[in-house]
């Protein structure tokens, strides 16, 4: 069994390695790509059973790859980011584990991977499949939201909501217009049901929209302030985020 490794820290990678040993009983043979560029080289010269991937790495984002080529066999991503799944499983992904994960949740997916190749007729399919219900969930985003406000209802447009903010036990909106509205929900709740293309978090309590940045500029601790339409403060990205976000802004 032949696997690739896509991992360009090595403490992760010796990681990877060593849950490998203790699953296979190093029954297997590897070969360690840092980044993009040469990954491309081993997936051209050879062929694997399985891929073990990072997503950001020293020379870019790994979606970058499969735009460049085409990779038939599964992939097994193992990332710190949160907010590539929906990418990751129309890229051949049957699993997603965030760092740091355990033995156990390494197994989980390496099981996952032995029960799909265990039919290799109907493997394809499964794979399809999984794309094809990631593309429904897609579909499925929020459009509009219903805000009450005492007797009365208000739609909101999720096209024309320019942030959406932590408000206590609550979530406000602040609309196009100016105008703020609040709903009985969570940032993790929202997050979940409106457009990843359309809406960012880019820290713990704030999501904006993608349509609304005016400007961004570089802020301390390697993070950045953004400019947005109808806000009169700076949003701030958390230095976890920022990365991700100079990677999303520009898709």
């Amino acid at each position: 069994m032949q696997i690739l490794i896509i991992e360009d820290e090595l403490p992760a990678y010796k990681k990877l390695v060593s849950y490998l040993d203790i699953f296979f009983d190093e029954n297997y043979v590897h070969i360690h790509s840092r980044t993009i560029e040469a990954a491309i080289k081993y997936i051209k010269t050879s062929s694997f059973d399985l891929i073990l991937s990072d997503i950001e790495l020293l020379d870019g984002n790994v979606f970058n790859l499969f735009n460049k080529i085409t990779v038939s066999a599964p992939i097994i991503f193992c990332t710190a980011y949160d907010s590539y799944t929906i990418n990751a499983f129309k890229e051949n992904g049957i699993a997603y584990l965030i760092k740091p994960y355990t033995q156990e949740e390494f197994n989980q997916a390496l099981k996952k991977y032995i029960n799909l190749i265990s039919t290799p007729a109907t493997s394809t399919k499964k794979l399809q499949l999984l794309s094809n219900l990631i593309d429904n969930k897609q579909q499925q985003f929020k459009k509009r939201i219903l805000i009450k406000k005492g007797p009365v209802y208000k739609v909101l447009e999720m096209q024309n909501i320019v942030l959406i903010e932590a408000f206590g036990d609550l979530i406000k909106f602040v609309d196009s217009s100016g105008n703020h509205s609040h709903a009985s929900k969570s940032i993790g709740q929202i997050e979940d049901e409106i457009s990843s293309q359309m809406f960012f978090r880019i820290n713990r309590s704030q999501i904006v929209n993608i349509n609304f940045i005016e400007a961004m500029e570089s802020h301390s601790r390697n993070r950045l302030a953004i400019k947005m339409k109808r806000i009169k403060k700076l949003i701030i990205t958390s230095t976890s985020r920022t990365k991700v976000f100079r990677v999303w802004i520009e898709k």
